[in-house]
């Protein structure tokens, strides 16, 4: 784990500084500072493949997961000295708050596993994490890995792993994961379950479920999350969940209706590839009164209509979903833009007139010409929201 701490006014784009190394505090910035991963409680070999760590702001407390299927706990990342949480059946070292034998970190989730990004719930003092087996996983953040209390609960819904870490709806108690193939029916699925199920009862807490697929073809591309509409969060439950299925003949965009927190049978809306084809994370954002959502296919985009990509490489596309009622099979994107193997997730600025602003940021996941600085291979690219362009 690397805790890299910043200063202001120490450096330029023109003139960087390279930050100190060893130890590093606030009197000291910038600076970075490396942790080795425990491999107590039998996580012999721990290395870091699919999940990026997650700040508790409130505690200082980082969690991030490895790929042995375990879970680390770090305390004082960016107010104190960052160290990692180590506890065993004989061992208690400072974060360690139950006796010996009842509390372990790094908390064991999965055998053999790489977990995904964590989601922390500080108010049920809960750790979510999916991985590469299909798992979902409920961590305890005081005690951690399982012992004879149960503080670690799992429960196995993908025959395919997981690519992509849950999504967490506090507003109305409810979580969604995206899986490229279900335990029953090996296709493109979409789960929601009830939080609070989670600490007592996450062994029979199966939830709906929705397919968002046109076949049960066994899935080869990765699923990442889908995002949900404006409306949704205006009104707190009732709105649109988009998401990109990848099993079946070709990729298709789906909408799935969601009032007050129930999930509706899903939409399919247009397919976007010729064939097989990973897409992006899905990125939404209201801007002035259009809602628009981004997304991107790796390769093999469709250039008819409705789709319409320039040619059949990575594309980038926008969808203008104010008016979810059109939505359907002949559904044109807003935009377009070739990206060579399509696009990294894609973030957003503000919403603004002001020259500049109102931009998407992506990178390329294959190489290509970079236009502004010169050379050929990845790139920072910067388009506007409106037109991709």
């Amino acid at each position: 784990m690397v805790i890299l701490r910043w200063a202001a006014a120490t450096g330029t784009l023109s003139s960087p500084v390279v930050p100190a190394s060893g130890s590093c505090t606030a009197l000291t910035a910038p600076c970075q500072t490396t942790v080795t991963f425990s491999n107590a409680n039998s996580d012999t070999t721990p290395t870091d493949t699919l999940s990026s760590p997650i700040y508790d702001y409130d505690t200082d407390v980082l969690y991030v997961g490895d790929a042995s299927g375990f879970m680390h706990k770090f305390t004082g990342v960016f107010f104190g000295t960052p160290t990692e949480v180590v506890c065993t059946s004989t061992t208690i070292t400072a974060g360690c708050t139950a006796p010996a034998g009842k509390n372990f970190w790094p908390a064991f989730v999965d055998t053999d596993a790489q977990l995904n990004s964590p989601v922390v719930l500080d108010g049920l003092n809960e750790v979510l994490v999916t991985d590469n087996q299909g798992l979902l996983g409920v961590v305890d953040m005081t005690v951690g890995g399982i012992d004879d209390a149960g503080t670690t609960t799992t429960i196995k819904l993908a025959s395919t792993g997981f690519d992509d870490a849950p999504l967490v709806d506090l507003t109305t108690g409810k979580v969604y994961l995206f899986a490229r193939a279900d335990v029953a029916s090996n296709a493109t699925a979409v789960f929601q379950l009830q939080i609070p199920a989670f600490a007592d009862a996450l062994d029979n807490a199966t939830g709906p479920e929705v397919l968002v697929s046109n076949s049960a073809t066994n899935p080869v591309s990765a699923m990442f999350n889908g995002a949900f509409d404006e409306a949704y969060y205006d009104t707190g439950g009732t709105g649109n969940l988009y998401a990109c299925g990848t099993s079946g003949t070709v990729n298709a965009l789906w909408q799935i209706p969601i009032t007050s927190g129930v999930m509706g049978t899903p939409i399919l809306g247009p397919s976007l590839t010729t064939a097989i084809s990973t897409c992006s994370p899905i990125t939404e954002f209201l801007n002035g009164s259009t809602d628009r959502m981004f997304l991107s296919v790796a390769g093999n985009a469709l250039t008819a209509a409705p789709i319409s990509c320039t040619t059949g490489t990575g594309c980038i596309m926008s969808f203008d979903i104010t008016n979810p009622l059109t939505w359907g099979t002949l559904t044109s994107p807003a935009a377009t833009t070739n990206v060579a193997g399509g696009t990294s997730g894609i973030i957003i600025d503000n919403s603004s007139s002001a020259g500049g602003a109102s931009q998407v940021y992506f990178t390329p996941l294959a190489d290509q010409p970079c236009t502004t600085s010169g050379g050929t291979g990845g790139c920072a690219i910067q388009a506007s929201q409106s037109a991709l362009d």
